[in-house]
């Protein structure tokens, strides 16, 4: 029996400007900011489905996909999240600084669609809502791990919250900041 080769080739699609961020949510379908500051929904199969843009805000910082239907797009320079529905359609607004927080770096959407961050002057993870009211938040940690880092990245998944840090640690807490 002789199985042969298949050679497929892919044409990559052309875009009109470069990627800043890239995400993907768990039905298959890519999102990006391009280097105009404009969030692309795409199809699995490369169709663009929707676009948002808010120049007013200035540089996506943080674009989270994690739920199809409820798109998280942050800009630290305003420290405002929106939230878009599945049609890129602004459908809530977190305004951290009239929550009370200054220069929080990143945020995620949480599972029931509040939001997760790190303070980065009190060192607490702390799980909100639109209204500005405090869910959650853990113990300070500092004082937990002896390391004042900065965060890079906050992910919630499977029952845990994870934070990675610009010296290289991963740490794990339950929905609960513990």
């Amino acid at each position: 029996m002789n199985i042969g080769t298949v050679q497929a080739q892919v044409e990559p699609a052309p875009l009109a400007s470069s990627i800043e961020i890239l995400e993907m949510d768990r039905l298959g379908q890519l999102y990006l900011v391009n280097d105009k500051q404009e969030v692309l929904k795409y199809s699995r199969n490369g169709q663009l489905l929707a676009r948002y843009s808010n120049f007013q805000l200035g540089a996506v910082g943080t674009l989270d996909a994690s739920n199809p239907f409820a798109i998280l797009v942050y800009y630290p320079n305003f420290q405002k999240a929106i939230i878009l529905n599945r049609n890129l359609t602004e459908v809530s607004l977190f305004d951290l600084q009239e929550f009370g927080f200054w220069e929080v770096p990143t945020v995620v959407l949480a599972s029931d669609n509040n939001i997760w961050l790190v303070d980065p002057l009190d060192k607490i993870l702390i799980k909100v809502d639109a209204q500005g009211n405090r869910i959650v938040q853990s113990a300070n940690i500092l004082q937990q791990t002896g390391l004042s880092p900065g965060i890079l990245r906050i992910r919630e998944a499977e029952q845990s919250v994870w934070l990675s840090t610009d010296q290289h640690f991963l740490w794990q807490y339950d929905v609960f900041g513990q």
